[in-house]
């Protein structure tokens, strides 16, 4: 059944035009999100999700020139959206490839755009654990040797990880990821200070010059749904303070690592003194509070085509519309 209504809206979406989509849900603003944009291997990253070229990413941003406006977040902030169709491009994880790739692009178009920032990892003082698990990855499928593979495999044990290939040790969840530096043949931190992954302060610095924006994207980039109340506060003003105070950003700006799935309205009402603007990645969902809104992940897997994935998101909007599942709701507890 679900195969048979993928294929439904698959077709669905070669036919429908995106204007009469547009027209059907009243959506006119969307909130395309990015990682990185790279054309060099980046190990890193590329066993956790696909790597945008820059060609592709080029192809991409013209098709929402042509379809809609660029526009920075302040256009969030009004009360009513002047007459036409916009776009807001945001990046996650304050990676290095946003200054040496991506900036040059969006300046050269014209593109505004704002990149968050996990304040843990700025001048690549720690690495977030999912890129050290990429990392494994990429040495378990070019090792030369076995060792590497056997300590993995008692490492998982111990852990109660089933492994049986390279692929599996994405099943470490963030309370196991002590097991990633037991293992003595990867040094995390030479490939840190080595191949800088993330952005320096001087780089934040000069994309501020250039007319960017910056947010905060917590300090440690946890799953918030795992975390307690007081620490999803913590990681969210930490992060959002210091990327106002160092960054010279009046406004407080945060989007969620991972996602705000079950995150309850007594998170946003602690935060509302000092976050302006917050970001999910639910994608063209609207949100019961009011300053959180939805984003579209551009980086899917065979999803290459950018009018298709948008049309996509579109038809799905307005088919949980028609059923009252358009709408993020939240629990007052939470």
């Amino acid at each position: 059944m679900r195969e048979r209504l993928q294929h439904i809206i698959s077709g669905a979406v070669q036919v429908i035009p995106l204007s009469s989509l547009i027209r059907l849900t009243g959506v006119r603003t969307v909130l395309p999100f990015y990682h990185a944009v790279s054309d060099v291997d980046l190990p890193h990253l590329k066993h956790l999700y696909p790597i945008i070229t820059t060609r592709l990413f080029e192809k991409q941003l013209d098709f929402l020139l042509r379809r809609y406006r660029p526009a920075s977040y302040e256009i969030l902030l009004r009360e009513s959206l002047p007459e036409g169709r916009y776009f807001i491009l945001t990046f996650d994880d304050g990676l290095r490839q946003v200054h040496d790739v991506v900036a040059p692009i969006l300046l050269r178009k014209g593109i505004p755009a704002t990149f968050f920032l996990n304040t843990g990892f700025i001048d690549n003082r720690a690495m977030f654990y999912r890129l050290k698990v990429s990392l494994l990855i990429e040495q378990l499928l070019t090792a030369k040797t076995t060792a590497l593979e056997n300590d993995v495999k008692a490492a998982c044990e111990r852990y109660g990880i089933e492994y049986r290939q390279p692929q599996d040790v994405k099943n470490i969840t963030e309370g196991q990821k002590q097991l990633l530096d037991e293992l003595t043949e990867i040094d995390f931190q030479h490939y840190l200070v080595n191949e800088q992954p993330y952005l320096t302060t001087e780089q934040v610095h000069r994309l501020r010059q250039q007319g960017f924006t910056v947010g905060a994207h917590s300090v440690t980039h946890p799953y918030f749904p795992a975390l307690s109340q007081e620490e999803r506060i913590r990681e969210t003003l930490e992060s959002v303070r210091t990327v106002k105070k160092e960054f010279s950003m009046n406004d407080g700006l945060f989007s969620f690592p991972y996602t705000d799935y079950e995150i309850g309205t007594g998170f946003f009402d602690a935060i509302r003194p000092e976050v302006l603007l917050s970001f999910g990645t639910a994608n063209l969902k609207r949100d019961c509070i009011a300053s959180n809104f939805q984003r579209i992940p551009m980086e899917l897997p065979g999803k290459e085509d950018a009018e298709q994935l948008v049309k996509m998101q579109y038809l799905l909007h307005l088919i949980k519309k028609t059923i009252g599942k358009s709408t993020i709701q939240r629990h007052e507890w939470l």
